[in-house]
């Protein structure tokens, strides 16, 4: 499969880069532990909302944030959810999944806007 190359479209016009945002980049940011551990933490630490758990609401909430050069995050906002619950929670699940591995343009550590989705689902055997 052959590899295509993404245009780098930074949000602000610093003319140094320091304080671009890329959304588009060569090398996107990941999780520090990988991508298994980063599963196993959600699934861990997901907190139902119990008024969604009681709907039977299910759904994708999308986290958008920023992964810093140093692999800190900011910016960290819910864009679309289920629920006002749903994002409060993969708001806080991210916020609290540490640090992640900056992504890279031009194999230059950038800053980077990122999306997550974190999937509610419920159990079928559940009342």
């Amino acid at each position: 499969m052959a590899q295509t190359k993404t245009a780098a479209i930074p949000l602000t016009k610093e003319s140094d880069g320091d304080d671009r945002v890329f959304v588009f980049i060569e090398q996107p940011p990941s999780y520090l532990k990988g991508t298994d551990s980063l599963q196993r933490f959600i699934s861990r630490n997901l907190r139902y909302p119990e008024k969604d758990k009681q709907a039977r609401l299910e759904g994708i909430a999308y986290v958008y944030f920023v992964v810093a050069k140093d692999s800190t995050l900011s910016n960290v906002t819910c864009m679309r959810s289920p629920s006002p619950a749903m994002g409060e929670e993969a708001v806080r699940l991210i916020k609290e999944s540490g640090k992640w591995i900056p992504g890279k343009q031009n194999s230059i550590t950038a800053k980077m806007s990122h999306t997550l989705p974190i999937k509610f689902s419920l159990p079928s055997d559940i009342n």
